[in-house]
């Protein structure tokens, strides 16, 4: 997740830098972006993934139950 947010920051700052110097940088902009949001995409899925795991490790056995 960390990754992606600085990915994000990336992309505002060159947006900004783009416009102040009269830079045509779309492309690099839309491929930063796309980047930032298949970070973002592997970070929930890992999450997803660690707490499936964390569910699994605790799940209480039924004849504990009784």
């Amino acid at each position: 997740a960390v990754s992606s947010a600085v990915m994000t920051c990336a992309v505002v700052a060159t947006l900004f830098v783009a416009v102040l110097a009269s830079l045509h940088i779309g492309q690099l902009v839309a491929i930063a972006f796309i980047l930032a949001m298949l970070l973002l995409i592997a970070s929930l899925s890992c999450f997803m993934i660690e707490v499936s795991n964390s569910m699994e490790a605790n799940r209480v056995r039924a004849e504990l139950m009784r």
